[in-house]
């Protein structure tokens, strides 16, 4: 007697699938494994493993012996169950209970791939907060976690194994026979179910013409099937509308001349199969993968599998909204940016405009100003809010291993490789965007390969030969000032060009004056604090440098919260009435007061028309800021300038580029203005 070994989560589930496994295959034993009852120690001994999720099989795959057959459900819904739903009235909001967030995402993803889009269905789940205040509620068997008050409840059920999975074990079984049994073919008619598992039937090679018209009849993809000679004996309904052929016209012809597109003469006469093709018919590109099918390794025939290549791509999409449920999102809005200040509204306003298009964005700022909030708000805000949003920390991450992140790698690239390879952070981010945060501490040759991709739209896993398309929007970050990394060589000219083509610049904290109370109204909120800020704090906080920025507010804020505000801890708190106006603490005061001399007026010039080039995307050289301090009433010669920005740049307020680049200002010239002002 064969055995089958049904490993769940949950001790209930594998108990639903054990009964319908049994209702089917009757002479089969079955033993159930659950992570819940806590049964899953020992290898399996059976013969087959149903595992009922893909996280459970990465789990249990050191326990599934290497002569072990496995199935991996697949799921669906009864017939009944799928009706139930269908006639809730069209336009209906309706919640879909389940245990957790990921569970309810999972079913209502599989409802809305069975077809049903005329309802929109919104998660509930234990420990939710606010419910939303709908009369009708669908879950899957989890009745008890239904909120009261609601007035329609569709019990829908645990899902059921789908068509595919049900033949997959019967082929794995070599019981195949037995799919034409009443017993089966009813069950097939109690689900929905639009797939079967064709590359399970095509590996066992069955001739058996009822159950190839049971199975191409309710395959998504085109299938034609060739004798040895190359003539058409299967076409599914399928490649009929996919190729625009008529069966009668086709069947007994030869495929090479009814479909010179295909390469059925290359596989036949090769005797190899041929994969991931794109061809094109009638204008419209399409994929297609030749299989063969052999007997007592005589070649008997082939397969042709044909999908539209717009098809496959939204496949893709769905699997990568998966990632995306996952946790490769973005959570933020510019809704949750919170700033009315005159610098910030500008700032919010400019990047809506950078969400319309899709060019590279490159986000300039201190550090804990707010750059990924900025990045994810303009994801939302674009056209590929729908897809990935992928960051990385260039600068949390070792070099040797940033590269396989990004790019990923094929088995045995390295020592330690999983098996099989991994994606990289492209292929996950495709058709969304990538957010590269601390660009500036990638090394030049990473910095190399990345404008390649770039460039390119290809990328290629460490020890790989394949070339991997992707569509992926770049928004990089970065405190420092990029312009001074090229001038210095840490950073390539051509990758900041590339990378800069929409600049973006958050201003510090202190700078947008009102800002600063109404932040810390909304973090009092989320901490759970309803205390009014005394005034003495209020005004602290207002003249405070805020060198942490929006991240050095929470962290008074909390401690505010939790401890209160008595005089103690008021006195004790680092908030300086007034700070000492000077050049940035990373430069020595003895160097950085140098150049001033009695010609400060002069620098502050200088610094002040590039803080205005630096806004207007323009440049300044030599020449140009002489005519502009002489127009002023500034007698200055070009020689004379050269020698204010050498030794401002020596402070390291300015960056002078060769050439006719021009000289730029620098955060920390930016930065010595700001307090000149205030």
């Amino acid at each position: 007697m064969k055995t089958i070994a049904v490993v769940t989560f949950a001790e209930d589930v594998g108990r639903f699938y054990s009964r319908q496994l049994q209702a089917l295959f009757a002479s089969v034993r079955i033993h159930r494994y659950s992570f819940e009852a806590g049964t899953v120690e020992k290898p399996f001994t059976e013969e087959l493993i149903l595992v009922a999720t893909h996280a459970i099989y990465d789990t249990v795959r050191h326990l599934i012996p290497a002569d072990s057959e496995v199935v991996i459900t697949r799921l669906t819904l009864s017939r009944e169950c799928f009706r139930q739903i269908r006639e809730i009235p069209p336009g209906s909001k309706a919640m879909l209970v389940n245990l957790s967030p990921e569970m309810c995402l999972e079913t209502i993803s599989l409802i809305s791939q069975l077809g049903v889009n005329h309802i929109e269905l919104m998660p509930v789940y234990p420990g939710m907060k606010e419910i939303p205040p709908f009369d009708i509620a669908v879950t899957p068997g989890e009745k008890r976690y239904v909120p009261a008050g609601v007035k329609t409840v569709i019990d829908i059920g645990h899902r059921r194994l789908d068509t595919g999975t049900i033949v997959e074990i019967a082929l794995k079984l070599n019981a195949e026979s037995l799919l034409q049994q009443d017993v089966f073919q009813q069950y097939f008619a109690s689900i929905i179910d639009n797939r079967y598992s064709f590359d399970a039937l095509t590996g066992k090679n069955r001739r058996l013409e009822t159950q190839f018209d049971m199975l191409l009849k309710v395959l998504e993809e085109g299938i034609i099937g060739v004798t040895s000679q190359g003539a058409v004996f299967a076409y599914n309904d399928s490649a009929e509308k996919i190729l625009g052929a008529k069966r009668n016209d086709v069947l007994g012809q030869k495929a090479m001349e009814c479909f010179p597109e295909i390469p059925f003469a290359e596989a036949l006469a090769r005797q190899e199969a041929v994969k991931s093709k794109l061809i094109q018919r009638n204008g419209v590109y399409l994929y297609v993968e030749v299989v063969l099918v052999k007997e007592a390794c005589r070649l008997a025939g082939a397969f042709a599998i044909v999908k539209k290549f717009n098809d496959m791509e939204q496949q893709q999409h769905q699997l990568r909204l998966q990632l995306v449920q996952k946790g490769y999102r973005a959570k933020y809005t510019f809704e949750d940016i919170v700033g009315e200040s005159e610098v910030m509204l500008e700032v919010k306003e400019l990047a809506r405009r950078m969400a319309e298009v899709d060019s590279a964005v490159l986000i300039s700022g201190e550090s804990g100003s707010g750059k990924e909030l900025f990045a994810q708000a303009i994801h939302n805000a674009s056209g590929r809010h729908g897809f990935p949003f992928v960051a990385v920390n260039c600068a949390a991450i070792p070099e040797n291993l940033l590269e396989s992140e990004l790019f990923g790698y094929e088995e045995g690239a390295f020592t330690g490789a999983k098996k099989g390879g991994r994606r990289g952070l492209f292929e996950f981010a495709h058709q969304g965007t990538l957010f590269l945060d601390e660009i500036g501490e990638m090394s030049l040759g990473l910095q190399a390969k990345l404008l390649r991709i770039l460039q390119e739209k290809e990328v290629v896993r460490v020890g790989g030969d394949r070339v991997i398309k992707v569509d992926v929007r770049i928004i990089a970050a970065t405190h420092e000032e990029l312009q001074t990394l090229v001038g210095r060589g840490r950073f390539r000219r051509d990758l900041y060009y590339r990378l800069s083509v929409l600049p973006l610049r958050i201003p510090p904290l202190r700078l947008r004056g009102p800002d600063i109370l109404l932040l810390a109204q909304r973090f009092q909120r989320q901490l759970g604090d309803k205390k009014e800020l005394p005034t003495a704090i209020r005004t602290a906080f207002l003249r405070h440098t805020w060198e942490g920025n929006v991240r050095e507010l929470r962290n008074y804020i909390e401690r505010i919260s939790y401890i209160g505000f008595h005089e103690t801890l008021f006195s004790e708190l680092p908030l300086p009435e007034q700070r000492r106006l000077a050049f940035p603490e990373a430069h020595p005061p003895e160097k950085a007061e140098q150049p001033w001399g009695r010609n400060h007026e002069i620098y502050g010039f200088v610094l002040n028309q590039l803080a205005l080039s630096r806004r207007d995307g323009t440049k300044l050289g030599r020449r140009r800021l002489a005519e502009l301090a002489r127009a002023q009433g500034l007698p200055v010669t070009e020689q004379e300038v050269r020698t204010v920005l050498k030794k401002l740049a020596e402070c390291g307020m300015v960056s002078m580029e060769r050439g006719r680049s021009g000289s730029h200002i620098t955060l920390d010239g930016l930065q010595w203005l700001e307090q000149k002002k205030g």
